[in-house]
């Protein structure tokens, strides 16, 4: 556990403190803006995978369509042929079996002609849908488009500004003792960010928030970093 650390080491502390969270949110910046436009690509990868599987459904009931048509034009056709043979047949019998024939063969005619209508409307449907999801696919792909080039050139940017701050930190590392710094960067491992925090007038830690024990509380209104008990940051009093 640290002891005291005295008022001029405390204020160096802080300074670096503060660079390395402004170099914490820079670099989560670079990770999290890659990461959103990559959610964006995928994004947009389904919705092409859509577009895609919609063209195939109309395609495929294209084809269910168009050979239930020639079924329909072959039993017509059929019916038709029947329907002259009915003059010509001799008996009772033959026109009672040539007429249920017929029947059974309109009976066909008309379930295909449903099956055809439903095809219909699917097929429709699915054609109603794909101006939307085209529009919506080109631009997406301008939008990313745009963004990726803009994206390109902030990193750019923010790669200078995390090697000037990356500069500024090991210039502040210069002013805080040794021992501190092993402490404050070990804590900084730990947490990410927030290594050094202040504590309130009640002697809550406001990194953990809980309370410390009074001699730590004492320490830190006195003008010293100490340590927290519970979570071993670095604490002071503002």
């Amino acid at each position: 556990m640290l002891g005291f650390i005295m008022e001029s080491s405390v204020r160096a502390l802080i300074r670096l403190s503060e660079v390395d969270t402004r170099i914490y949110q820079l670099r989560k910046t670079m990770v999290d803006r890659p990461a959103a436009l990559a959610e964006e690509e995928r994004d947009l990868n389904d919705a092409k995978a859509k577009l895609e599987a919609t063209v195939g459904q109309i395609r495929a009931l294209q084809v269910i369509l168009d050979r239930r048509q020639v079924e329909l034009a072959q039993a017509e056709a059929a019916v038709s042929k029947m329907n002259l043979q009915l003059n010509n047949l001799k008996t009772n019998v033959e026109y009672a079996a040539m007429q249920k024939q017929i029947d059974s063969k309109r009976e066909e005619m008309r379930t295909l002609e449903d099956r055809i209508l439903e095809a219909m409307e699917v097929v429709e449907n699915a054609k109603g849908e794909l101006p939307g999801r085209k529009a919506y696919v080109g631009d997406k792909e301008r939008i990313l488009a745009a963004a990726r080039a803009q994206l390109e050139s902030d990193l750019v940017s923010l790669r200078a500004s995390l090697a000037s701050m990356e500069q500024e930190m090991r210039e502040r590392q210069k002013d805080v003792p040794a021992d501190v710094l092993a402490i404050y960067q070990d804590q900084l491992k730990r947490y990410g960010k927030l290594a050094v925090v202040t504590v309130d007038t009640a002697g809550i830690c406001q990194g953990c928030h809980t309370k410390v024990t009074g001699q730590v509380a004492n320490g830190a209104v006195a003008g010293h970093v100490v340590q927290c008990n519970n979570c071993e940051r670095l604490i002071y009093a503002p």
